[in-house]
């Protein structure tokens, strides 16, 4: 060993530092120990879980690292939005429908209530059916004058309401689906300021798939929006065009008769099955009277 060292540093650098020179190759040998255990500790896919790593492995303990028991509880996805009532009071569903299901309404008498959803940071509530869209603005202040202080814009897939002196918008997004801007209305309260606006669904979706009446429920208001959860709240399918109608009303009142054809074949079936039953119980017991009396007679 000191011929190794005097071939590496000289006899002169050997006589100076003596085993100060062993010593310091003995550090940086637990120092390329230590950080190897943190490269495999790095690696480790559960790294960040595991406990006083980075400890041992400063102290220079080899012990097992292990990883600390995985969570169980069950993360729901955060919403968006709550569901209300128009005026704004809390309105979830005590009977929400099992396995993500929604109940739909042909019917506006037979739909419970409206039910809106309102977005997080209370700048709106709206709601839907199959045919229009309601829209209420609710950061919009009271005491205006529509006509002289509001800018509203209604284009096919864009809407958007501001201040005409100030600036503020109130409200600007792209919509979701396309609407109609010659049939959509608003209007202004000027006690409440709430601005209000009845947007017409194009409801091209109804040109290819007429009978699936799901494919006009808009997923959300905005593109920048998240997605309502489809069983959150009823589906009001109830002012769908007189021809879509026309067309459920047919295949409803099939259905219904197919149903009830397919009942009395099955009530037909369970009567032939329970004659036929009670034939096999009568000639059962025919059969078990003779034996009786065969035997009977065999004794006699």
């Amino acid at each position: 060993a000191a011929d190794v060292k005097a071939m590496l540093v000289g006899a002169e650098a050997l006589r100076h530092l003596g085993e100060k020179l062993g010593c310091v190759s003995f550090d940086l040998r637990d120092m390329t120990q230590d950080l190897r255990s943190k490269q495999v500790s790095e690696n480790f896919e559960f790294s960040h879980l595991v406990d006083g790593g980075a400890a041992s492995a400063a102290a220079g303990e080899d012990e097992a690292a292990l990883p600390s028991r995985p969570k169980t509880d069950i993360e729901l996805p955060y919403k968006l939005y709550r569901l209300v009532k128009e005026d704004g009071s809390p309105c979830e569903r005590a009977d929400k429908h099992a396995f993500c299901m929604s109940r739909v309404y042909y019917s506006r008498s037979d739909l419970p209530q409206e039910v809106y959803v309102q977005l997080c940071d209370s700048s709106l509530r709206w709601r839907q059916s199959s045919d229009e869209v309601k829209i209420i603005l609710l950061q919009v202040p009271p005491g205006l004058k529509a006509s002289r202080d509001l800018v509203v814009e209604v284009l096919p897939d864009f809407l958007s309401c501001s201040h005409r002196n100030s600036g503020k918008v109130y409200f600007e997004g792209q919509l979701c689906r396309g609407v109609i801007p010659e049939q959509c209305l608003w209007e202004y309260e000027g006690d409440s300021g709430h601005v209000t606006f009845y947007l017409k669904k194009m409801n091209l979706e109804l040109l290819s798939k007429s009978h699936q009446h799901a494919e006009m429920w808009w997923p959300k208001l905005c593109a920048h929006h998240s997605e309502i959860q489809w069983d959150d709240y009823e589906k009001d399918y109830s002012d769908l065009p007189s021809e879509i109608m026309k067309q459920h009303a047919n295949r409803e009142e099939q259905s219904k008769l197919l149903n009830d054809l397919e009942y009395k074949e099955r009530m037909k079936k369970e009567q032939l099955q329970e004659c036929d039953d009670l034939r096999k119980r009568l000639r059962q017991e025919r059969l078990a009277q003779m034996r009786v009396g065969i035997v009977e007679a065999i004794r006699s």
